[in-house]
Order: C-alpha cells, then structure tokens, then sequence
C-alpha cells in the first residue's frame, strides 16, 4: 500500500469558482470554450468561427457549480480529517498565486 506522506489541499473562494465557471460558453459543433472574463467572442453569444449560437452547459451554471462544491466538501472531509497534519493547505484566487506557493512547497519536501 502507498503510504502518503503529503497532501496538497487548493482553497479557492467560492465566489470564484462559481464566477470563473459560470463564464464560460461553449460552440457546440467544435467544442470551442469562451471566456466572457478573457477570451470573448468578437460577437456576443456568437462562435467566431462557426457563428453558430454559444451554448452554457448544465454543469457549468451557477446553480449546478454551487452543487456541486457542496459534494466536493462534504466528499473531501473524511480526507481531510484521516490525513490531518499531512494536508498543506494553499489559498487564493488566482492559479499564479496559488501554483507559487505549491511550486516553493514541493520544492522543500523534494529536499
């Protein structure tokens, strides 16, 4: 068996999550994702290259991420309790923040 000696724990605010998911739009014939936030499309609502109308999946409306994120936590607190001080918890609300801060910490336990 595998014996863990590190865990990695991502603590981003939900607001975020829901914000940055709730974002995105995609072109359903080219499987193309939008970003209203940094990759929009030239026309609102509108696929670049096909024109076709941009769809929002189920999963990524708000109310489907804010279940969501309910399971992860009540899935994840078991984890987070069997492997106690093992768990490095790493907040933020932007992945060059965060990765920072992992990338430093990965760097001192391979030492």
């Amino acid at each position: 068996m595998l014996e863990v000696d590190h865990v990695i724990s991502l603590d981003v605010p939900d607001e975020t999550i829901v914000e940055r998911t709730s974002d995105r739009w995609l072109s359903p014939s080219i499987n193309r994702v939008y970003s209203y936030s940094y990759d929009p499309p030239k026309v609102e609502g509108k696929c670049d290259e096909t024109g076709e109308d941009l769809i929002q999946r189920e999963d990524d409306k708000p109310e489907s991420v804010m279940k969501r994120l309910r399971t992860y936590r009540e899935e994840t607190e078991v984890l987070n309790e069997y492997y106690g001080g093992r768990v490095r918890v790493f907040e933020g609300e932007t992945s060059d923040v965060i990765f920072e801060g992992v990338e430093e910490f990965i760097k001192e336990i391979g030492e």
